[in-house]
């Protein structure tokens, strides 16, 4: 009896169909729609039951199981022909197993693409003069005759934009409907007029009755929905906020999966978590997956270029895209370590059998085998060339120490060796064991002590001095001043190495656990990162050496960091480790070898896009088609089309050293800069062309345009705000003037061109209403006792005026009427003084800088309650923001340039599902229980 009930519960399909996502994904999800609705009786859902893979796979684990067990059940097989499905490995499979287990004679073929012919002669299909809709090795000699097949080449070469909803396939559909209903085409087409014309008749007969109940119960209804709506809108957000907290959880041990968990956490409600959770998705790292454990690493200084060293080899990468340019097979057991020289020509590599081998790479993606050296007898920890001499030294698990002249690349010569101690274990993650002048070495020595070796241009290498300390990592800064020390004792110690002879103690850095066993310093000596046997890498901030700062803890690798790197620009930090649970037999981790590459600014995460160098000293403005930035300090315009690489268009001559104000009129075709005041045609950014005469402002010149192009404001030089009408670009009129009693640090115009609001630098915003261009008149002021105003913008609603204070107060005012601004909600604060803001006029997101070194992203859905959804690291703080027109960037000036962000939500989701494998059915019923497998980020068929 429970068979009998099984089998009759179990779905069974009329058609299966096979079909390639990449081509014909929205063609099959609309022939199975109206194929189950042709000639449908109204008591029936359907009139049959058609199989597509989108729809109809339950939760399982595997993939396969599923489709083979929908085949099992189907009475057809419909193929979409074309050349991706020909191509397609699922297609394929599942014709494959039609034909093992079903009749050819149920296949049933829509022509969607490519060429497709019948051999009348040879009963068979033209597989010589072209058949590339059809995989040949599935479907040659299949045949007996010709089967059937409908030509919608014409339907699918419709418009990119069609609502597939709306198209009517009905004359299609009819010749698959028909053989799969046992019907011919006028029986099941005069069955399908009679049953909808049945359905009319019905459908008038029911109106009536309707339309008695309707009024009665509309009001109920309406009340319902609303209340339905409103409920279903609150699981849905809140859905949303639980999986954008969850991929930030875990955004470090699965970056894969956050990704994922992020693009399904938008589609579930775009709510401010997760917008901002998105915005912040650039900070996650990727993930190489190394053959066997991952020992050592080399980040290119000149080019973008990545080594790492592990059980397979050496393998090649681009280090900002992380694709695989070159593999070299491990020699000796394993390869443990690797350095690039510093032209990066060659590439030095140690085996486990102490021999080191050399490689020109000067084609990085074709290595070229040079000479190799015997170094050690042992293990080779760590390589390091010398950066003033022709010569690399080779770092022995004992503490031991030899130089390897390279004059010959091809026959390197071992120089000397100064030499280690039985009872001393020393870790790998030791590459910068040589100071930035290629004169010193620190290697650890007997009883707790640390060495320092004077290296000699000929590599012999002499024992100068030593301290006490007891490390086995060692890393000089690249000033040669500082010398970092590390251990199993898990604490990082820094000496004051500018007199080698007597290094001095500095202070300790402490917090990881398991012990010390890598370190890296930035080429600019701020940074220090140490790795630990905990799996974690902490981040310092060195600016001053004497009082470090701890900064982003990394967290994601499952044992030690073994070791650690920086790029040529610092902002990528590449990790050596393993990852996940123990895969071999005897319970080692040894074969999950991994390396990270982290998006760093300083020593915290980094979610920029791009860098400009340049410093923004007051001004950032984008053109109305944000494609042109300017920047103030040096006075430039930038091509921004391709926000990763910017492009300088042209410099600007500026009269004052500490920059300059730009606005660009709201066409973009012109663009202002003060002191003095210039206006510059802009038909050809590269070549802007000087419109005006200098006109005298003063040397800390504010300037903004209206919302027209004939009007600019700029500040005089008795902080007098002047209206200059530019309508003659050669002739500039004062047209009215403003008088302020302190200076001015900011303005802006209401987008309605109605009101200027003029910041001053008491802390008070002024409103003036410039109807009147000649008499301007002051109409309100907005001011708050003991907490003066220093930031404002104007949001989408031109009533809407944004302001921030010293206090970090973020607030809104209604300026509807100018003469009496009113609070609108609760004021929110950030921990740090605002010093800048922007709004997003394409996104309801506001921006605020600080000098605490972040940028705040705020969400706006809600006006009178700006809720914190994202902290942007930026160096130094920032005190100029600026969105670009369409929504897309984010700019904000810092201490180390100006940095570029990715605010288009579309493309972020583009990036995290490009980035990530999709989610599993596993994981999908993990943080999604109970709903349907249907991925946000769909891979190809």
């Amino acid at each position: 009896m429970l068979k009998w009930v099984r089998r009759t519960l179990e779905p069974k399909y009329d058609a299966f169909i096979s079909y390639s996502h990449a081509r014909d994904r929205e063609i099959a999800k609309a022939l199975q729609s109206q194929m189950q609705r042709y000639a449908r009786p109204w008591y029936r859902v359907r009139a049959v039951k058609v199989f597509r893979d989108e729809t109809d796979l339950g939760a399982s684990p595997g993939l396969w199981p599923d489709i083979e067990r929908a085949l099992s059940r189907a009475r057809w097989l419909l193929v979409m022909a074309s050349p991706e499905s020909a191509q397609s490995v699922w297609v394929r499979k599942e014709i494959a197993w039609w034909l093992a287990h079903r009749s050819s004679e149920h296949i049933l073929l829509a022509w969607t693409g490519g060429t497709l012919g019948w051999d009348s002669d040879a009963g068979a299909f033209d597989w010589h003069q072209g058949c590339s809709a059809l995989p040949q090795q599935e479907l040659a000699g299949i045949f007996a005759h010709q089967p059937r097949w409908v030509d919608l080449r014409d339907v699918h070469r419709g418009p990119e934009s069609a609502d597939w909803d709306k198209v009517d396939l009905a004359e299609y559909v009819l010749d698959f409907a028909a053989p799969i209903r046992g019907k011919s085409k006028a029986e099941l087409h005069h069955e399908h007029v009679r049953l909808r014309n049945q359905i009319i008749r019905m459908a008038a007969s029911v109106i009536t009755a309707l339309l008695l109940l309707l009024t009665a119960s509309v009001v109920t209804g309406n009340i319902a929905v609303g209340k339905w709506r409103e409920s279903t809108g609150q699981a849905l957000a809140a859905n949303s906020q639980r999986l954008a907290a969850q991929a930030t959880e875990i955004q470090d041990t699965a970056p894969g999966l956050a990704r994922q968990l992020l693009a399904e956490a938008y589609r579930q409600a775009p709510t401010g978590q997760a917008v901002g959770a998105l915005l912040q998705s650039a900070s996650i790292p990727q993930v190489i997956r190394t053959t066997g454990y991952s020992r050592g690493v080399a980040m290119g200084k000149r080019r973008d270029v990545l080594a790492t060293a592990s059980d397979e080899g050496v393998v090649l990468y681009d280090s900002t895209t992380a694709t695989r340019l070159a593999t070299i097979p491990a020699q000796g057991g394993y390869t443990g370590a690797v350095a690039f020289s510093p032209d990066e020509r060659i590439l030095a590599a140690a085996g486990a059998d102490g021999i080191v081998r050399l490689y020109d790479i000067a084609s990085a993606r074709n290595p070229v085998p040079l000479g190799s050296v015997q170094t050690l007898n042992g293990i080779v920890l760590g390589l390091v060339f010398s950066p003033s001499a022709p010569l690399f030294l080779a770092e022995a698990d004992n503490g031991a120490v030899v130089s390897v002249r390279v004059t010959n690349p091809h026959d390197p010569v071992v120089a000397d060796t100064a030499p280690g101690f039985p009872t001393a274990v020393i870790d790998a993650g030791s590459p910068g064991a040589v100071d930035p002048t290629g004169r010193l070495a620190a290697a650890p020595g007997l009883n707790g002590t640390t060495r320092i070796l004077q290296i000699a241009s000929n590599g012999i290498l002499t024992q100068i001095s030593s301290f006490a300390d007891h490390s086995s990592v060692v890393a000089f800064s690249p000033s040669g001043h500082l010398l970092a020390l590390a251990g199993n004792d898990s604490l990082t110690r820094l000496w004051d190495i500018a007199d080698p002879r007597h290094p001095i103690a500095r202070p300790v850095l402490d917090g990881q656990t398991l012990g010390i066993d890598s370190l890296a310093f930035s080429s600019t000596g701020s940074t220090l990162a140490t790795g630990a046997g905990d799996g974690s890498i902490q981040l310092w901030d060195l600016a001053d050496p004497l009082n470090p700062v701890a900064g982003a803890r990394l967290t994601g690798h499952s044992f030690e960091v073994a070791n650690l790197a920086f790029d040529r620009t610092d902002h990528i930090l590449a990790s050596v480790g393993s990852d996940g649970p123990p895969l071999a037999k005897d319970g080692s981790y040894e074969l999950n070898g991994t390396v990270r590459l982290w998006p760093v600014v300083g020593a915290q995460r980094s979610a920029v896009l791009a860098r400009i160098p340049a410093i923004a000293t007051g001004s950032l403005a984008f053109s109305s088609a944000s494609s042109l930035l300017a920047v103030g300090s040096p006075a430039g315009l930038w091509q921004v089309s391709d926000p990763e690489h910017p492009q300088l268009a042209a410099s600007l001559p500026t009269f004052n050293v500490g920059g300059t104000q730009t606005a660009f009129s709201p066409d973009g075709g012109i663009l202002a800069t003060g002191n003095p005041l210039k206006l510059w045609d802009l038909s050809d950014p590269s070549h802007p062309r000087d419109l005006s005469p200098a006109t005298p402002v003063s040397a800390n010149a504010v300037v903004a345009f209206g919302s027209t192009r004939q009007l600019v404001a700029l500040v005089g030089a008795d902080s007098t705000v002047q209206l200059w009408n530019v309508t003659d670009r050669q002739h500039p009129v004062l047209v009215g003037s403003m008088p302020t009693t302190t200076g001015v640090r900011e303005l802006a115009f209401q987008p309605n061109g109605q009101i200027l609001t003029v910041l001053d630098s008491r802390g008070a915003v002024e409103l003036w209403n410039i109807t009147d261009q000649h008499r301007p008149i002051r109409q309100g002021t907005i001011s708050i006792s003991g907490d003066p105003l220093t930031a404002l913008a104007f949001g989408q609603d031109a009533d809407t005026l944004l302001t921030g204070s010293t206090r970090g107060m973020l607030s809104a005012w209604n300026v509807h009427v100018p003469s009496h601004p009113r609070p609108v909600g609760n004021p929110q604060q950030q921990v740090h003084g605002i010093t800048g803001l922007a709004y997003d006029p394409e996104q309801s997101l506001a921006a605020t800088g600080s000098q605490g070194g972040a940028v705040q992203i705020w969400s706006l859905d809600s006006t009178a309650t700006p809720v914190s959804v994202a902290t942007l690291a930026v160096p130094g703080g920032s005190d100029v923001l600026s969105f670009s027109p369409d929504g897309k960037l984010l700019a904000a000036d810092t201490s180390a340039g100006i940095q570029l962000w990715d605010v288009d939500v579309h493309e972020l989701l583009n990036r995290v599902c490009a980035q990530s494998p999709q989610i599993t059915r596993a994981q999908w019923a993990q943080y999604q229980p109970g709903k349907p497998y249907d991925p946000a980020c769909q891979s190809p068929h």
